[in-house]
């Protein structure tokens, strides 16, 4: 999870830069973990060089740094599954049982009834991401 979190703080540090020189003299607020957390569903369906670029802005290569060699490539433990396993168990450490707080981040994929969803993959990326897909 030391992967993740060094990821939402370079994201947080690039985010907060670019909002404040489009913002100067105004007072900034936004929530890092829920950006990173929402643009981190893109790659859910993100290939290729669009899968690239947005690892690149998210700062994720730390994440894949991390995979164990074994792992690296792998299907079994691919690192858009990595990333959201990490998300899994943030949130799990950050709502903790016996806490006075309850941490939610709504956010939510849309598809059209156009595209057909591959069921099993789709099923399986949305748990990851502990999020669903309207249509």
């Amino acid at each position: 999870m030391d992967s993740l979190s060094t990821a939402n703080v370079e994201f947080c540090l690039d985010m907060f830069k670019e909002l404040n020189n489009n913002s100067v003299g105004n007072n900034i607020f936004f929530s890092p973990l829920s950006l990173l957390y929402a643009l981190s569903m893109i790659l859910l369906g993100a290939r290729g060089n669009s899968a690239q670029q947005v690892e690149k802005v998210l700062h994720f290569n730390h994440i894949a740094e991390s995979l164990k060699p074994e792992f690296k490539g792998s299907a079994k433990c691919s690192q858009t599954g990595r990333i959201h396993s990490e998300f899994g168990v943030l949130f799990s450490q950050l709502n903790q049982p016996d806490s006075n707080y309850t941490l939610s981040i709504a956010n939510r994929l849309y598809g059209t009834k156009a595209m057909s969803f591959h069921q099993g993959r789709s099923r399986t990326s949305l748990e990851r991401a502990r999020s669903t897909l309207l249509v």
